[in-house]
């Protein structure tokens, strides 16, 4: 799925709201401004430098079964898109995740999240926000 930058930015802001600056589900700051830049550094408050690019990802890939529809699209760093790649469990810096269907909820949900291995935690946005589309 070709994804167009006012595509993401609209899904962004589905999710964050005008917030420019936000963590990703696995903790990597990422900057609304940089969709698709893996090149760009920009200064950290600490005065290092840091990618703050992103992409979308699928959180069930397409080859595993998954589909296009906006509550299986996930708000990512783009390192972490490129190491979560199409695998449905994966690691990142050192903690390891997997990719799970959803229970069906009160509100009638029923999809896929991404979750911690060991302990089951919830990390994806419809969990930590507790909204989906």
């Amino acid at each position: 799925m070709e994804i167009s930058k006012e595509f993401a930015i609209r899904f962004w802001e589905a999710i964050y709201g005008r917030e420019e600056l936000v963590f990703d589900c696995f903790g990597t700051q990422i900057y609304k401004e940089d969709y698709g830049n893996t090149t760009l550094k920009r200064q950290t408050a600490k005065g290092e430098s840091s990618y703050y690019g992103w992409t979308i990802d699928h959180i069930l890939p397409i080859s595993k079964g998954g589909d296009n529809s906006l509550n299986n699209l996930k708000v990512m760093h783009w390192l972490n898109n490129k190491e979560k790649s199409d695998k449905t469990s994966f690691i990142i810096d050192d903690v390891e995740y997997e990719v799970y269907k959803c229970k069906m909820g009160i509100d009638g949900y029923r999809g896929y999240g991404i979750q911690e291995k060991n302990t089951k935690k919830r990390v994806d946005w419809k969990a930590r926000l507790k909204k989906h589309f």
